[in-house]
């Protein structure tokens, strides 16, 4: 089968190929990239370079050794943790990552991304529509199709969505398992927020957590061990 990557001057299978052919292939490649927008977000999935057996030699492969770090990520409770950082100095495309196998930095754990990327999660069902860092929470629970519950705010796990009861976004197409956070608009009242926060889980539909206007802050892909 022949790639767009194989239309190369050098390419064995570029000079092997009638001309025909060759012209054929490059009109066909150039629809692709034509009907990509230019300003197109890329998507956060649990293949490729993130699947459940890739390691820090497939995610340098995809994007570059200059691009993929080792470095400690925060997770939680003044605690952290060696991972690989992608895109490090870029907050649109950063992406953390941890393994369940730290040693030899392999099985990845969960990839995250926060404040300021441009990373999507595309949901299953019904349409592809798509989640990001910024995205409302009625959007959220459109997307889903039903409420959802939410851990109240105010600590390590405040604003994580911990059911989705059923929803399109319980199903991410492989076997991981998507989790987003949620923080409540800023500008929203000292009340609100209290009223909204502390041990306790909310309806993604409950007077409460709307109050507080809540956005996405992160979203992460985990993988199970």
């Amino acid at each position: 089968m022949l790639r767009c990557a194989d239309i190369a001057p050098l390419s064995p299978k570029w000079t092997a190929m009638p001309a025909a052919t060759r012209f054929r292939a490059v009109l066909a490649c150039l629809a692709i990239v034509l009907s990509v927008p230019a300003d197109a977000q890329p998507v956060l999935e649990c293949s490729g370079p993130f699947r459940r057996d890739a390691d820090e030699a497939a995610l340098i492969h995809a994007f570059g050794a200059g691009n993929v770090v080792r470095d400690d990520i925060d997770i939680g409770e003044m605690t952290t943790e060696p991972g690989a950082v992608i895109f490090p100095k870029d907050a649109k495309r950063r992406i953390e990552v941890l393994w369940h196998d730290i040693d030899e930095r392999r099985q990845p754990r969960s990839i995250t991304v926060r404040e300021g990327s441009t990373w999507t999660f595309a949901a299953m069902f019904p349409d592809q529509r798509r989640i990001t860092v910024g995205t409302p929470l009625a959007q959220v629970e459109a997307i889903n199709g039903r409420p959802f519950l939410i851990n109240g705010f105010g600590w390590d796990l405040g604003g994580y969505a911990v059911d989705w009861k059923g929803g399109a976004l319980a199903r991410t197409g492989s076997a991981c398992r998507l989790t987003i956070r949620f923080d409540p608009e800023p500008k929203t009242r000292d009340q609100a927020q209290r009223n909204a926060s502390g041990g306790r889980r909310f309806p993604s539909s409950s007077p409460v957590m709307r109050a507080v206007k809540p956005i996405v802050s992160s979203i992460a892909l985990e993988w199970p061990q």
